[in-house]
């Protein structure tokens, strides 16, 4: 239980504030507690070979054209609770540290931190009221996934999302 308090803790403040556990690991203690509380599933995407464990609450939403064009790869929403965004950017080949620098320019993006989960290198932070990860790909592309709206607490179930993207 202290295992998992202490991951917890290093989730909230990934999103919320200054620190970034090194390597955040979707195993053991944090698999078994999504699945005591949540009942959930990995969701795959055709676009990246990367999964993400969601909860069976969270319900996918048909992506319009316009979704799509814009990198939306998937959508998944807990009525007015909150929602889930999984965005394939074009980066242009653009680094993961190039990245970082684009989104450090940006005023309305805080807590800009690096830091690997299930071994895939990241950034986090945070803007407009959303927590987010992003993710660079060999193919030049941004892979984000965001969590909205975020407040002074993070759900537990959040942290536990952000933790289980890993590959397929």
């Amino acid at each position: 239980m202290k295992k998992l308090f202490a991951l917890m803790l290093a989730l909230c403040l990934m999103l919320g504030a200054s620190a970034m556990a090194d390597d955040l690991v979707w195993e053991g203690d944090v698999e078994a507690a999504a699945n005591a509380k949540y009942e959930g599933q990995f969701v795959a995407f055709d676009e990246i070979a990367v999964k993400v464990w969601m909860p069976v609450d969270f319900q996918a939403v048909e992506l319009s054209d316009d979704d799509k064009a814009s990198g939306y790869i998937g959508y998944f929403a807990k009525g007015e609770e909150g929602a889930f965004a999984i965005v394939y950017i074009d980066a242009e080949g653009m680094t993961l540290d190039e990245y970082q620098a684009k989104l450090s320019e940006d005023a309305e993006v805080s807590d800009l931190e690096p830091g690997t989960v299930n071994g895939l290198p990241c950034l986090t932070y945070k803007s407009n009221g959303t927590g987010s990860m992003a993710f660079a790909t060999q193919m030049g592309y941004i892979l984000e996934i965001s969590y909205g709206p975020i407040g002074d607490e993070t759900p537990e179930v959040v942290a536990l999302v952000f933790a289980s993207i890993q590959a397929e």
